[in-house]
């Protein structure tokens, strides 16, 4: 799985085991009431994924994707130190509502 998330989701042994029924649950903790609709989301934009990857893209993008351009925009606004953020081919739209 190529997500920066898995890093730190290696250490627990029962998620590659994860159902969609407990993807939803464990995403209600971020998302309440919205978390069937962001599971929903990204199982249809990664159809071949299992909830395992989809619950390692999900805190992905939370975590390491949403935030980082208002940091980065924020830290350089600051004029000290460089900054320096990941870069992709084309921005693209994270299916969290």
């Amino acid at each position: 799985m190529r997500n920066e998330e898995a890093l730190f989701m290696r250490l627990n042994r029962d998620l590659p085991a994860m159902t969609m029924e407990k993807l939803v649950a464990s995403l209600r903790k971020l998302y309440q009431g919205k978390a069937a609709e962001v599971a929903k989301r990204y199982a249809e934009r990664y159809p071949s994924a299992s909830p395992y990857e989809l619950y390692a893209s999900i805190l992905g993008d939370n975590g390491f994707g949403v935030f980082s351009k208002p940091i980065a925009d924020w830290k350089s606004a600051q004029a000290g130190a460089p900054v320096w953020r990941y870069t992709r081919r084309a921005e693209r739209q994270l299916p969290i509502p």
